[in-house]
């Protein structure tokens, strides 16, 4: 190989390296927005099949007026809103904490009870 053509091979292999740890940080990122322009989901996982098969989910999310945008990110801050009783406004204790068990306090042995022997 002469030498210009070594310096430029370098020059690619010196490049590519360069590039690399930006490469390898990217992410993609999908964000949904409902009609009114406001962030409904945004993640690295795609909120609906985006397959084939996914046809009729992409069909029922347009005709709702609903958006998918996704690309490449070095960052993607999840955002996720549920909907049913966690959208309420008329939420009670019972709706937020009716599935959390209430914390116990052991008792203290009583006094009269078998100590092991040591």
């Amino acid at each position: 190989m002469t030498r210009p053509a070594v310096r430029m091979s370098l020059f690619a292999v010196i490049a590519a390296a360069a590039a690399w740890p930006s490469i390898a940080s990217a992410l993609t990122c999908y964000t949904l927005y409902d009609r009114t322009d406001a962030v409904v989901y945004r993640g690295t996982f795609p909120p609906i099949d985006m397959s084939a098969e996914g046809d009729a989910q992409r069909d029922a999310m347009r005709a709702t007026g609903q958006f998918l945008v996704f690309g490449d990110a070095e960052t993607c801050p999840p955002v996720e809103y549920r909907f049913g009783e966690a959208g309420s406004k008329t939420l009670s204790i019972d709706n937020i904490i009716g599935g959390i068990r209430p914390m116990t306090n052991r008792a203290p042995a009583p006094s009269g009870a078998a100590r092991p022997a040591r």
